[in-house]
Protein backbone atom coordinates (compact mmCIF):
# COMPACT_ATOMS: atom_id res chain seq x y z
CA UNK A 1 0.00 0.00 0.00
CA UNK A 2 0.98 3.57 -1.08
CA UNK A 3 1.89 4.48 3.01
CA UNK A 4 3.76 1.83 3.69
CA UNK A 5 5.72 1.71 0.23
CA UNK A 6 6.32 5.49 0.97
CA UNK A 7 8.06 4.12 4.51
CA UNK A 8 10.17 1.77 2.83
CA UNK A 9 11.62 4.08 0.50
CA UNK A 10 12.64 6.99 3.01
CA UNK A 11 13.95 4.29 5.37
CA UNK A 12 16.34 6.53 6.18
CA UNK A 13 13.94 9.40 7.82
CA UNK A 14 12.81 8.55 11.63
CA UNK A 15 9.22 7.21 11.66
CA UNK A 16 7.94 10.77 12.74
CA UNK A 17 8.94 12.08 9.38
CA UNK A 18 7.67 9.43 7.65
CA UNK A 19 4.52 9.65 9.02
CA UNK A 20 4.48 13.32 8.37
CA UNK A 21 5.37 12.92 5.01
CA UNK A 22 2.87 9.91 4.59
CA UNK A 23 -0.04 12.08 5.59
CA UNK A 24 1.23 14.92 3.67
CA UNK A 25 0.62 12.58 0.63
CA UNK A 26 -2.47 11.16 1.09
CA UNK A 27 -4.94 12.71 -0.48
CA UNK A 28 -2.52 13.26 -3.67
CA UNK A 29 -2.39 9.15 -3.16
CA UNK A 30 -5.40 9.44 -4.18
CA UNK A 31 -4.82 10.18 -7.30
CA UNK A 32 -2.51 7.41 -7.48
CA UNK A 33 -4.73 4.61 -8.56
CA UNK A 34 -2.36 1.54 -9.54
CA UNK A 35 -5.00 -1.04 -8.97
CA UNK A 36 -7.04 -2.50 -11.21
CA UNK A 37 -10.38 -4.38 -11.58
CA UNK A 38 -12.19 -6.69 -14.08
CA UNK A 39 -14.54 -4.05 -16.37
CA UNK A 40 -15.24 -5.77 -19.82
CA UNK A 41 -16.01 -9.14 -21.39
CA UNK A 42 -15.68 -9.31 -25.18
CA UNK A 43 -18.23 -11.90 -26.89
CA UNK A 44 -18.60 -12.24 -30.53
CA UNK A 45 -16.55 -9.41 -30.90
CA UNK A 46 -19.05 -7.30 -28.51
CA UNK A 47 -17.79 -5.86 -25.12
CA UNK A 48 -20.43 -6.10 -22.11
CA UNK A 49 -19.29 -3.64 -19.04
CA UNK A 50 -21.03 -2.74 -16.00
CA UNK A 51 -24.41 -1.98 -16.44
CA UNK A 52 -24.71 -5.42 -18.80
CA UNK A 53 -23.78 -8.58 -17.83
CA UNK A 54 -20.55 -7.61 -15.97
CA UNK A 55 -21.42 -7.29 -12.24
CA UNK A 56 -21.67 -3.88 -10.32
CA UNK A 57 -18.20 -2.37 -8.78
CA UNK A 58 -18.63 -0.25 -5.59
CA UNK A 59 -17.50 3.81 -7.13
CA UNK A 60 -15.11 3.68 -3.86
CA UNK A 61 -13.75 0.65 -3.86
CA UNK A 62 -13.50 -0.78 -8.23
CA UNK A 63 -10.06 -0.89 -8.22
CA UNK A 64 -8.71 -1.87 -4.42
CA UNK A 65 -7.58 -5.22 -3.74
CA UNK A 66 -9.47 -7.78 -2.15
CA UNK A 67 -6.42 -8.41 0.42
CA UNK A 68 -3.66 -6.77 1.47
CA UNK A 69 -1.41 -5.94 4.26
CA UNK A 70 -4.03 -3.58 5.32
CA UNK A 71 -6.54 -6.23 5.34
CA UNK A 72 -4.78 -9.12 6.36
CA UNK A 73 -7.97 -11.43 6.55
CA UNK A 74 -9.21 -10.55 2.89
CA UNK A 75 -8.57 -13.78 1.57
CA UNK A 76 -11.24 -15.37 3.32
CA UNK A 77 -13.68 -12.46 3.40
CA UNK A 78 -17.03 -13.23 0.86
CA UNK A 79 -15.71 -10.38 -0.87
CA UNK A 80 -13.10 -13.10 -2.97
CA UNK A 81 -16.12 -14.50 -4.33
CA UNK A 82 -17.25 -11.88 -7.03
CA UNK A 83 -15.69 -8.51 -5.66
CA UNK A 84 -16.56 -5.77 -3.00
CA UNK A 85 -19.58 -6.61 -1.42
CA UNK A 86 -22.68 -5.29 -1.50
CA UNK A 87 -22.20 -4.41 -4.99
CA UNK A 88 -20.60 -7.38 -6.34
CA UNK A 89 -23.19 -9.39 -4.60
CA UNK A 90 -26.35 -8.04 -6.65
CA UNK A 91 -26.93 -9.75 -10.02
CA UNK A 92 -25.80 -8.04 -13.18
CA UNK A 93 -28.81 -6.84 -15.81
CA UNK A 94 -28.55 -9.78 -18.00
CA UNK A 95 -26.89 -12.87 -18.96
CA UNK A 96 -24.94 -12.97 -22.19
CA UNK A 97 -24.95 -15.86 -24.46
CA UNK A 98 -22.56 -17.69 -24.92
CA UNK A 99 -21.53 -21.36 -26.81
CA UNK A 100 -19.02 -23.86 -25.77
CA UNK A 101 -15.28 -23.64 -27.55
CA UNK A 102 -15.73 -19.88 -27.35
CA UNK A 103 -12.56 -17.61 -26.54
CA UNK A 104 -13.63 -14.95 -24.44
CA UNK A 105 -10.80 -11.84 -23.59
CA UNK A 106 -11.15 -10.42 -20.19
CA UNK A 107 -10.29 -7.03 -20.09
CA UNK A 108 -8.51 -4.92 -16.55
CA UNK A 109 -8.38 -1.45 -16.00
CA UNK A 110 -7.90 0.72 -13.18
CA UNK A 111 -10.31 4.07 -13.98
CA UNK A 112 -13.91 3.06 -13.98
CA UNK A 113 -15.52 4.60 -17.34
CA UNK A 114 -12.32 4.02 -19.80
CA UNK A 115 -12.63 2.29 -22.85
CA UNK A 116 -8.85 2.76 -23.68
CA UNK A 117 -5.79 0.47 -22.45
CA UNK A 118 -4.05 2.99 -21.46
CA UNK A 119 -4.84 2.31 -17.76
CA UNK A 120 -4.37 -1.32 -17.07
CA UNK A 121 -2.00 -2.00 -13.80
CA UNK A 122 1.03 -0.83 -12.24
CA UNK A 123 4.12 -2.42 -14.04
CA UNK A 124 5.25 -3.21 -10.13
CA UNK A 125 2.10 -5.44 -9.45
CA UNK A 126 3.20 -8.56 -10.94
CA UNK A 127 1.53 -12.06 -10.54
CA UNK A 128 -0.69 -14.83 -12.08
CA UNK A 129 -4.22 -14.29 -13.81
CA UNK A 130 -6.91 -17.12 -13.28
CA UNK A 131 -10.18 -17.34 -13.98
CA UNK A 132 -13.34 -19.52 -12.90
CA UNK A 133 -16.63 -20.46 -13.55
CA UNK A 134 -19.42 -21.72 -11.04
CA UNK A 135 -22.74 -23.13 -12.27
CA UNK A 136 -24.62 -20.80 -9.61
CA UNK A 137 -26.48 -17.67 -9.19
CA UNK A 138 -24.68 -16.81 -6.03
CA UNK A 139 -21.11 -18.42 -6.00
CA UNK A 140 -21.82 -20.30 -2.44
CA UNK A 141 -20.24 -23.61 -1.82
CA UNK A 142 -17.88 -25.75 -3.57
CA UNK A 143 -18.89 -24.67 -6.93
CA UNK A 144 -16.05 -23.07 -8.66
CA UNK A 145 -13.80 -24.76 -11.01
CA UNK A 146 -10.99 -23.58 -12.49
CA UNK A 147 -10.73 -22.83 -16.55
CA UNK A 148 -7.57 -20.82 -16.67
CA UNK A 149 -4.08 -20.21 -15.17
CA UNK A 150 -1.31 -18.16 -16.61
CA UNK A 151 1.62 -17.45 -13.96
CA UNK A 152 4.96 -17.33 -14.77
CA UNK A 153 6.63 -18.01 -17.62
CA UNK A 154 10.64 -19.15 -17.44
CA UNK A 155 11.57 -18.20 -21.30
CA UNK A 156 10.10 -14.48 -20.90
CA UNK A 157 11.01 -14.51 -17.17
CA UNK A 158 7.62 -12.52 -16.56
CA UNK A 159 4.60 -13.01 -15.04
CA UNK A 160 0.51 -12.99 -17.16
CA UNK A 161 0.34 -9.44 -15.31
CA UNK A 162 2.91 -8.28 -17.00
CA UNK A 163 2.27 -9.55 -20.40
CA UNK A 164 -1.38 -8.46 -19.57
CA UNK A 165 0.15 -5.09 -19.54
CA UNK A 166 1.83 -5.78 -23.20
CA UNK A 167 -1.80 -6.74 -24.51
CA UNK A 168 -3.50 -3.87 -24.26
CA UNK A 169 -4.76 -4.93 -20.29
CA UNK A 170 -6.34 -8.17 -21.92
CA UNK A 171 -5.96 -11.97 -21.65
CA UNK A 172 -8.64 -14.51 -23.30
CA UNK A 173 -9.38 -17.67 -21.90
CA UNK A 174 -11.73 -20.79 -23.95
CA UNK A 175 -15.15 -22.03 -22.42
CA UNK A 176 -14.84 -25.99 -21.86
CA UNK A 177 -16.27 -27.46 -24.75
CA UNK A 178 -18.42 -30.20 -22.74
CA UNK A 179 -19.71 -28.74 -19.91
CA UNK A 180 -23.41 -28.40 -19.48
CA UNK A 181 -25.55 -25.54 -20.47
CA UNK A 182 -27.14 -23.32 -18.47
CA UNK A 183 -26.17 -20.16 -16.20
CA UNK A 184 -22.48 -19.22 -14.63
CA UNK A 185 -20.74 -16.77 -12.84
CA UNK A 186 -17.59 -16.16 -14.91
CA UNK A 187 -14.80 -15.01 -12.19
CA UNK A 188 -11.71 -13.49 -13.42
CA UNK A 189 -8.62 -12.86 -11.00
CA UNK A 190 -5.37 -11.01 -10.64
CA UNK A 191 -2.82 -11.75 -7.57
CA UNK A 192 0.14 -9.09 -7.59
CA UNK A 193 2.84 -10.07 -5.56
CA UNK A 194 4.42 -7.27 -5.47
CA UNK A 195 4.58 -7.41 -1.68
CA UNK A 196 4.07 -11.23 -1.24
CA UNK A 197 7.34 -11.78 0.59
CA UNK A 198 5.08 -10.67 3.31
CA UNK A 199 2.76 -13.12 4.83
CA UNK A 200 -0.83 -11.58 4.10
CA UNK A 201 0.97 -9.06 1.40
CA UNK A 202 -0.48 -10.68 -1.85
CA UNK A 203 -3.26 -8.22 -3.32
CA UNK A 204 -6.25 -9.94 -5.09
CA UNK A 205 -8.44 -8.20 -7.66
CA UNK A 206 -11.84 -10.27 -8.35
CA UNK A 207 -15.10 -9.71 -10.51
CA UNK A 208 -17.27 -11.44 -12.33
CA UNK A 209 -19.84 -11.44 -15.34
CA UNK A 210 -22.98 -13.71 -15.80
CA UNK A 211 -23.07 -15.81 -18.72
CA UNK A 212 -25.67 -18.31 -20.36
CA UNK A 213 -23.27 -21.35 -21.55
CA UNK A 214 -25.23 -23.21 -24.63
CA UNK A 215 -24.51 -26.20 -26.02
CA UNK A 216 -25.38 -30.01 -25.43
CA UNK A 217 -22.22 -30.52 -23.17
CA UNK A 218 -23.06 -33.03 -19.66
CA UNK A 219 -19.65 -32.25 -17.47
CA UNK A 220 -20.93 -30.61 -14.30
CA UNK A 221 -17.03 -30.75 -12.97
CA UNK A 222 -16.11 -30.49 -9.16
CA UNK A 223 -15.69 -27.44 -7.29
CA UNK A 224 -13.68 -25.16 -4.41
CA UNK A 225 -14.94 -22.75 -2.37
CA UNK A 226 -14.31 -18.95 -3.05
CA UNK A 227 -13.47 -17.84 -0.29
CA UNK A 228 -11.59 -21.16 1.21
CA UNK A 229 -9.66 -22.48 -1.84
CA UNK A 230 -6.66 -19.94 -0.90
CA UNK A 231 -4.62 -19.89 2.42
CA UNK A 232 -1.99 -16.65 3.16
CA UNK A 233 0.72 -19.33 3.35
CA UNK A 234 0.33 -21.16 -0.17
CA UNK A 235 3.50 -21.19 -1.87
CA UNK A 236 2.31 -19.33 -4.75
CA UNK A 237 0.47 -16.35 -2.19
CA UNK A 238 3.20 -16.01 0.21
CA UNK A 239 5.73 -15.80 -2.43
CA UNK A 240 8.99 -13.35 -2.69
CA UNK A 241 9.21 -12.53 -6.38
CA UNK A 242 12.58 -10.65 -5.74
CA UNK A 243 14.72 -13.37 -4.12
CA UNK A 244 16.61 -13.90 -7.64
CA UNK A 245 15.96 -16.05 -10.14
CA UNK A 246 12.73 -17.82 -9.78
CA UNK A 247 12.87 -20.97 -11.15
CA UNK A 248 8.94 -22.38 -10.96
CA UNK A 249 6.04 -20.92 -9.30
CA UNK A 250 3.07 -22.72 -8.06
CA UNK A 251 -0.24 -20.63 -9.39
CA UNK A 252 -2.54 -21.24 -5.85
CA UNK A 253 -5.90 -22.83 -5.90
CA UNK A 254 -7.17 -26.22 -7.90
CA UNK A 255 -5.88 -27.72 -11.19
CA UNK A 256 -7.31 -26.57 -14.48
CA UNK A 257 -10.46 -28.54 -15.69
CA UNK A 258 -9.71 -29.83 -18.63
CA UNK A 259 -12.69 -30.87 -20.93
CA UNK A 260 -13.21 -34.56 -21.43
CA UNK A 261 -11.07 -35.46 -18.59
CA UNK A 262 -12.15 -36.82 -15.60
CA UNK A 263 -13.33 -34.07 -12.83
CA UNK A 264 -10.41 -32.82 -10.88
CA UNK A 265 -10.29 -32.97 -7.54
CA UNK A 266 -9.64 -29.77 -5.43
CA UNK A 267 -5.91 -29.36 -5.10
CA UNK A 268 -4.20 -30.26 -1.87
CA UNK A 269 -2.56 -27.80 0.54
CA UNK A 270 0.38 -27.15 -1.44
CA UNK A 271 4.24 -27.31 0.00
CA UNK A 272 6.32 -24.75 0.24
CA UNK A 273 8.26 -22.96 -3.11
CA UNK A 274 11.46 -24.54 -3.19
CA UNK A 275 14.20 -22.01 -2.62
CA UNK A 276 15.90 -20.18 -5.56
CA UNK A 277 19.35 -20.67 -6.15
CA UNK A 278 21.76 -18.06 -5.01
CA UNK A 279 23.04 -15.09 -7.40
CA UNK A 280 26.48 -14.43 -7.24
CA UNK A 281 26.87 -10.65 -6.36
CA UNK A 282 28.14 -9.03 -8.97
CA UNK A 283 30.75 -6.07 -8.34
CA UNK A 284 29.64 -3.60 -6.89
CA UNK A 285 26.26 -5.27 -5.70
CA UNK A 286 22.94 -4.47 -7.30
CA UNK A 287 20.60 -2.36 -4.83
CA UNK A 288 18.72 -4.17 -2.25
CA UNK A 289 15.25 -3.87 -4.35
CA UNK A 290 12.86 -1.61 -3.40
CA UNK A 291 9.07 -1.96 -4.23
CA UNK A 292 7.08 0.98 -4.22
CA UNK A 293 3.19 0.15 -4.52
CA UNK A 294 1.79 3.17 -6.11
CA UNK A 295 -1.87 1.90 -4.94
CA UNK A 296 -3.78 4.30 -3.44
CA UNK A 297 -6.70 4.00 -0.87
CA UNK A 298 -5.76 3.54 2.44
CA UNK A 299 -6.32 5.32 5.86
CA UNK A 300 -4.12 6.88 8.23
CA UNK A 301 -5.80 4.74 10.74
CA UNK A 302 -4.65 1.69 9.05
CA UNK A 303 -1.32 3.25 8.58
CA UNK A 304 -0.45 4.08 12.15
CA UNK A 305 0.65 0.63 13.12
CA UNK A 306 2.54 -0.70 10.62
CA UNK A 307 5.82 -1.92 11.22
CA UNK A 308 8.12 0.15 9.20
CA UNK A 309 10.26 -2.86 8.31
CA UNK A 310 11.09 -3.82 5.06
CA UNK A 311 13.55 -3.22 1.95
CA UNK A 312 14.74 0.52 1.88
CA UNK A 313 16.63 1.23 -1.24
CA UNK A 314 20.16 1.76 -1.02
CA UNK A 315 21.23 2.69 -4.41
CA UNK A 316 21.51 6.04 -5.69
CA UNK A 317 18.87 7.20 -8.32
CA UNK A 318 18.41 9.90 -10.14
CA UNK A 319 14.56 12.12 -10.79
CA UNK A 320 12.29 11.23 -12.89
CA UNK A 321 13.28 13.19 -15.45
CA UNK A 322 16.81 10.68 -15.90
CA UNK A 323 17.46 7.37 -15.77
CA UNK A 324 18.02 5.14 -13.07
CA UNK A 325 21.64 3.42 -12.30
CA UNK A 326 20.51 0.22 -12.13
CA UNK A 327 22.94 -2.90 -13.64
CA UNK A 328 21.20 -5.28 -15.43
CA UNK A 329 22.44 -8.52 -13.52
CA UNK A 330 19.02 -9.97 -12.60
CA UNK A 331 16.10 -11.04 -14.85
CA UNK A 332 13.15 -8.58 -13.36
CA UNK A 333 15.23 -5.47 -12.53
CA UNK A 334 13.74 -1.70 -13.80
CA UNK A 335 14.97 1.66 -14.00
CA UNK A 336 13.80 4.70 -15.44
CA UNK A 337 14.54 5.13 -19.23
CA UNK A 338 13.04 8.64 -19.57
CA UNK A 339 11.17 10.40 -17.58
CA UNK A 340 8.05 8.91 -19.46
CA UNK A 341 9.55 5.48 -20.24
CA UNK A 342 11.15 2.38 -18.12
CA UNK A 343 13.39 -0.89 -19.07
CA UNK A 344 12.92 -4.46 -18.00
CA UNK A 345 16.25 -6.60 -17.54
CA UNK A 346 15.23 -9.43 -19.38
CA UNK A 347 17.59 -12.25 -21.62
CA UNK A 348 18.30 -11.15 -25.16
CA UNK A 349 18.87 -12.66 -27.93
CA UNK A 350 21.79 -15.43 -27.32
CA UNK A 351 20.46 -15.39 -23.50
CA UNK A 352 22.82 -12.83 -22.31
CA UNK A 353 20.70 -10.61 -19.85
CA UNK A 354 20.13 -6.84 -21.21
CA UNK A 355 17.34 -4.03 -21.35
CA UNK A 356 14.57 -4.42 -23.22
CA UNK A 357 13.28 -1.92 -25.34
CA UNK A 358 11.69 0.83 -23.30
CA UNK A 359 7.83 0.72 -22.50
CA UNK A 360 5.76 3.78 -21.56
CA UNK A 361 4.05 4.56 -18.22
CA UNK A 362 0.22 5.24 -18.30
CA UNK A 363 -0.47 8.23 -19.86
CA UNK A 364 0.01 11.30 -17.86
CA UNK A 365 2.50 9.09 -15.38
CA UNK A 366 6.00 9.70 -15.12
CA UNK A 367 8.61 7.07 -14.10
CA UNK A 368 9.97 6.96 -10.53
CA UNK A 369 12.65 4.64 -9.91
CA UNK A 370 13.39 3.32 -6.73
CA UNK A 371 16.27 1.31 -6.25
CA UNK A 372 16.70 -1.66 -8.53
CA UNK A 373 12.80 -1.13 -9.69
CA UNK A 374 10.37 2.03 -10.83
CA UNK A 375 6.79 3.13 -10.01
CA UNK A 376 4.74 5.10 -12.36
CA UNK A 377 2.70 8.18 -10.50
Amino acid sequence: MIHNSIMKIFGNMNRKSMMSLAICLFAFAELISAHSYFSSITIDGVAHTEGDCMRPHPSNQYDYPISSLDRPNGLQSADMTCGWLPNAGKAANKNCPIHPVSTVPLHWHYETGLSSDTFIIDPSHKGPCMVYMAKSDTGAGNVWFKIFEDGYDTVSKSFCVTRMRANGGKFSVKIPTDIAPGNYLLRGELLALHEGDQLNGAQAYVGCAEITVGGSGTANPAGVAIPGAYSANDAGIHFDIYSGKITSYPVPGPKVYVSGTSTPAPTPTPTPAPTPAPTPAPTPAPATTARSSTSGRTTSTSTSGRSTTGRTSTSSSSSSSGTTDVACTVAGYMKCATSETYQTCAPQQGGALGWAAPQRCQTGLTCHPSGNYVYCY
